[in-house]
C-alpha cells in the first residue's frame, strides 16, 4: 500500500505449513525511493516439530464452538478454519477458529483445539470497545460536545478523536497513547488518581471535568491546526488533565506530564478548568519546555511566562475571534468582582488586573531576588513587559501573523538562558524568515519591542572565560575530494579516517574537545 507521501506500507502475515498464526503480522515500511526503512509488529516462535494435521474435523470443531457459545443453531455458523493459536505458556496450538454469529448484538471468534477439542478461547467480536460521542455541563453551565472511550459498558473521559491517537499503543483505560485523559484527585494531593466515568455519555457527574477535556481539545486543535504541532511535545504524547486537586487550591500549574487545575476558594478564584486561556497558558508551558526549555527564573523564566500567555491568549482569539480579548484568567479570578483579570496584555498596570500589577516598559522592570518569595526574580511580575510588546505586534499586523513570529522564536532561536534583548531579536528573526529581511512584519517586531524598552543590542553577552582545556592537540581536517573526515595530530605523524562517509556539514566540537559531532551525507548522525 503506498500513502498520500508516496511512502509504502507491506504487510506480512506469519505463517507456519500455509497455516496463519492467530494475531502475529508484520509491516515493513518504504521510503520514497523504495528503501526499506523500519519494520513493526509481532512474531512467535513455532517449533519445527508442531503437528499440523488436525485430529478433529472442522464440523466436530464447529459444533463444540455452538455448545461453547450455548447455541444451536448451524446457520449461525460463519466459517471455520485452521489457525495456529499461541497458548498462555507460550505454546503453539493447532487450531479451528470458529466464527459464529447466533444473534444480532452477537458475534463469537472461538478457538477449538483440533486436537483434542477443549476450547482454548472465545471472545465476543461486537465492538463495544472504542471512541464514542459524549456531552456535558462545563462549568459555565453550557452543554459541551467531545469525545470519550467506551469499554464495555464504562465511558471513560478519555478523548481518542484527535489524531495523535494511536490505539494500537493504547491498553484502555490504563495506558493511553495520544489521547486526552482527564482524571480526578478528589481534592487530594495526586497521592490517589481516578478516571472520570459514566455508563451515559451525555451525563457527567463533573462540570470541571467536562472543562478540562473540553478545552484540552482546542488547545490541541489549535497548535495542531496552526502550527503543525502533534501535542504538546510533538509527537502526539497523552495529555493528562488533572482535575480537582487539593482544597480551595487557588491555582492550575503544568508539572512535566501534567495539567494540573485547582477549585479555588471561591473568593479569589472559581474553579482553574473553568477557563480556556488558563488551560492553554498551562499547555503552553509544556510546549516551551519541549522547545526553547527557557529556565524558570530571572529573565527567562519571565519569558518563559509571557510565552505562556501568549498563546493562551492566541488559544482564545483562535475559539472566540473577535469577541476574545487581552485578560488573562478572567473567567476564575474573582469570582465575585465583575472585570477582574488575572493578567492584562494590553495594559498590563490596568485596572483589570485583580492582584499584583505588572510592569510595561523595561523603566518599570523590577529586580527581585532569585528566591520563592521574590517570584524567581520576577518571573509572573516582569513578563508584562515582553506582553505588552506582544499587544503592539498583533495591533500592527494581526493576530494569524503574530502568533506565527512567536511560535517560530519560540521553536527554533530561544535558547534556555534567553534575556529579553535574546527574544526580540529571535523574534526579528523569525519574522524576517517568513516574511522578508526588512518586511513590515519584521519592523511591527522591533517597533514594538523599542516601545517597551527593549531596544536593539547584540543579544546576550558571552559567558565567563573558564580555564583552558588541557590535553593532546588534535586537528580536523576534511580532504576536498572525497569529503572524508580525519583527524591529525600537530606534527602531522598521526592521520586517522575517523567516519567512512562524507560529511554534509561542519563538524560540531564540545567545549573541551573530547567530543565531535557531524552529519554525513546520508543524513547519519556520527
Amino acid at each position: 500500500m503506498q500513502d498520500e507521501l508516496g511512502m509504502r506500507h507491506i504487510r506480512l502475515q506469519q505463517v507456519y505449513a500455509n497455516i496463519p498464526v492467530y494475531g502475529k503480522d508484520i509491516y515493513l515500511h518504504q521510503d520514497q525511493h523504495g528503501r526499506l526503512i523500519s519494520v513493526n509488529g509481532r512474531l512467535a516462535p513455532v517449533k519445527t516439530n508442531l503437528n499440523v494435521k488436525p485430529t478433529l474435523l472442522a464440523k466436530e470443531a464447529e459444533q463444540t464452538a455452538l455448545a461453547a457459545v450455548g447455541a444451536d443453531a448451524m446457520d449461525s455458523i460463519e466459517g471455520s478454519s485452521l489457525a495456529l493459536y499461541p497458548g498462555a505458556n507460550g505454546g503453539m496450538h493447532l487450531a479451528y477458529l470458529v466464527s459464529l454469529r447466533p444473534a444480532i448484538d452477537k458475534r463469537f471468534e472461538v478457538f477449538v483445539d483440533a486436537h483434542t477439542g477443549e476450547v482454548l478461547h472465545s471472545a465476543n467480536r461486537i465492538c463495544f470497545d472504542g471512541p464514542v460521542n459524549a456531552s456535558g455541563t462545563d462549568l459555565s453551565g453550557t452543554t459541551r460536545n467531545f469525545g470519550a472511550y467506551q469499554v464495555g459498558s464504562t465511558i471513560y473521559m478519555i478523548d481518542t478523536t484527535k489524531p495523535m491517537f494511536n490505539a494500537a499503543g493504547s491498553n484502555i483505560p490504563d495506558d493511553v497513547a495520544g489521547g486526552i485523559f482527564v482524571l480526578d484527585a478528589q481534592n487530594g494531593k495526586g497521592d490517589q488518581l481516578y478516571y472520570n466515568q459514566t455508563t451515559n455519555a451525555n451525563s457527567w457527574a463533573n462540570a470541571n471535568a467536562v472543562s478540562a477535556v473540553y478545552y484540552g481539545g482546542i488547545v490541541y486543535d489549535y497548535y495542531h491546526n496552526i502550527h503543525s504541532r502533534n501535542s504538546i511535545d510533538g509527537n502526539g504524547g497523552t495529555l493528562y488533565m488533572l482535575v480537582n486537586f487539593d482544597q480551595n487550591y487557588n491555582n492550575a500549574f503544568w508539572n512535566g506530564k501534567f495539567m494540573v487545575f485547582g477549585n479555588g476558594d471561591g473568593d479569589s478564584f472559581s474553579d482553574l478548568a473553568g477557563a480556556l486561556d488558563v488551560t492553554a497558558h498551562e499547555m503552553t508551558h509544556g510546549v516551551v519546555e519541549n522547545t526553547a526549555n527557557l529556565v524558570y527564573e530571572n529573565q527567562p523564566g519571565a519569558l518563559n511566562e509571557s510565552f505562556a500567555d501568549v498563546f493562551g491568549v492566541a488559544v482564545e482569539f483562535y475559539k472566540n475571534g473577535d469577541s476574545a480579548n487581552w485578560l488573562l484568567g478572567e473567567d476564575v479570578t474573582t469570582p465575585n468582582i465583575a472585570g477582574d483579570a488575572l493578567r492584562d496584555m494590553q495594559q498590563p498596570d490596568g485596572p483589570n488586573v485583580a492582584f499584583s500589577k505588572q510592569p510595561a516598559h523595561m523603566n518599570q522592570f523590577e529586580s527581585l531576588p532569585n528566591t520563592d518569595d521574590g517570584d524567581y526574580g520576577g518571573v509572573h511580575v516582569n513578563s508584562g513587559i515582553p506582553n505588552k510588546a506582544f499587544y503592539l505586534v498583533v495591533q500592527s499586523i494581526g493576530m494569524q501573523k503574530a502568533e506565527k513570529i512567536y511560535y517560530r522564536a519560540l521553536a527554533n532561536y530561544l535558547t534556555r538562558s534567553s534575556q529579553f534583548i535574546d527574544a526580540r531579536i529571535a523574534l526579528s528573526k523569525a519574522a524576517a524568515d517568513l516574511y522578508g529581511q526588512g518586511s513590515a512584519e519584521q519592523s511591527a517586531v522591533t517597533n514594538a519591542y523599542d516601545q517597551v524598552g527593549i531596544t536593539d543590542g547584540t543579544g546576550t553577552p558571552p559567558p565567563p572565560v573558564e580555564e583552558p582545556v588541557v590535553g593532546q592537540d588534535w586537528v580536523l581536517a576534511t580532504d576536498a575530494a572525497s569529503g572524508l573526515l580525519y583527524r591529525i595530530s600537530p606534527d602531522a605523524s598521526i592521520i586517522e579516517q575517523i567516519a567512512s562517509q562524507p560529511l554534509l556539514s561542519r563538524p560540531s566540537v564540545s567545549d573541551d574537545g573530547s567530543f565531535v559531532l557531524f552529519v554525513d551525507q546520508n543524513y547519519n548522525p556520527w
